[in-house]
C-alpha cells in the first residue's frame, strides 16, 4: 500500500458521512449517528450523514446515544449500510 493509498484509508476512516460501526453477536456500536430513524426489538435504524446503519436482531435495545455514537445491545444478526434515500423515513 503505497503512501496517498493509506492516506485516503485513513481519511475515510475519520469521514463523517459514512457510518462506522463495531459489531459482536451480543452488541453493536455505530458511531457518526445524526438521527433515529427506526426503534423496535427487531431492527435498529440510524441515519448517519448520507447513509444509514441498520442493526438487526432479538431483544435490541439502545444502551447509550450521544456525542454521534449509538450502542446497541441484544441479540445482534446482522448489519446493513445503505444510502439514506433507499430507506425514505422521517427521523423518530
Amino acid at each position: 500500500m503505497g503512501m496517498e493509498e493509506l492516506r485516503e484509508e485513513l481519511l475515510s476512516d475519520f469521514s463523517f458521512q459514512k457510518p462506522r460501526v463495531l459489531v459482536t453477536d451480543r452488541f453493536a456500536v455505530v458511531d457518526h449517528v445524526k438521527k433515529l430513524l427506526l426503534v423496535s426489538g427487531e431492527s435498529v435504524v440510524a441515519g448517519c450523514g448520507s447513509f444509514c446503519a441498520e442493526v438487526t436482531g432479538e431483544k435490541l435495545m439502545i444502551e447509550c446515544l450521544a456525542d454521534g455514537r449509538m450502542e446497541v445491545r441484544g441479540e445482534v444478526r446482522g448489519v446493513q449500510i445503505y444510502p439514506e434515500q433507499k430507506r425514505g423515513g422521517k427521523a423518530v
